[in-house]
Formats: C-alpha cells, structure tokens, sequence
C-alpha cells in the first residue's frame, strides 16, 4: 500500500517505519521513507553503497544508476538538491499462467524479472500531487 510520511511521525506511524524497515541492508535513501534528499540519494548511488547493498540482498547492483538517474533528473526539473526524497524499485514481473484468473479464485504461475521501474519522489512545497 501507499503511505503517507508526515513531517513529525507519531509514535505508531514511526513504529509502522520500524516494521517496515526493520534490519534493512539497504541504506536509509531506500529504506527508510523521507529521511534522505535528493542529492544524498545521488551520492549514495554514485559512490557505490548503494549498488554494494543491491547486490548483498540478491539484486542487479547496476540499478543504483537508474535511482541516480531519477534523482538527477528531480534536480534538472528545478528540485533543490537538499529536499527530501524517497525512492522505490518496483519490480518486474512475469505470469506464466493464470493471467487474470488470480482475482477470480483462480491459480497463477508468476516469477519476477530484473527489469523494473526505479522512482525517486521528492516533497513539495504546495498541495500539489
């Protein structure tokens, strides 16, 4: 599901955070929503820790270039480097079997792939989605 991150979390919405995160080999740019900027974000992949991480957890350390990306192109946009980011990979998947029959009852055979989308999300200063 989508959750909100609030400017001071409440003590359930900062132990929601906890579960959700947990031990996390990941650093906080992606495991911990809100607590990076976009410039962090960059650093993080370009210097590698990002991609060192990815590859600890059984993934495709290049996609530590796509989150770079992403975040490069936030500043390109007019984001300033120092507000707040969270970035998401949503990974690719493939069904075998069973298309649409999962919401019905039915059985599905899916396996996922290494091609994804990588966002990088960053705050706003206006209510604007």
């Amino acid at each position: 599901g989508v959750h909100r991150v609030r400017e001071q979390p409440t003590p359930k919405a900062a132990e929601d955070t906890k579960m959700m995160c947990g031990d996390s080999p990941l650093p906080a740019s992606v495991s911990a929503p809100g607590s990076t900027s976009v410039a962090a974000l960059i650093a993080d992949a370009d210097g590698g820790a990002l991609g060192e991480r990815l590859a600890a957890m059984g993934l495709d350390a290049s996609r530590s270039s796509s989150f770079a990306a992403a975040a490069a192109r936030l500043l390109a946009a007019g984001v300033a480097p120092e507000t707040r980011a969270t970035a998401f990979w949503v990974p690719g998947r493939i069904e075998v079997l069973g298309k649409h029959t999962d919401y019905a009852g039915g059985r599905s055979l899916l396996c996922a792939v290494n091609r994804g989308f990588s966002v990088v999300a960053a705050d706003r200063d206006d209510a604007v989605l």
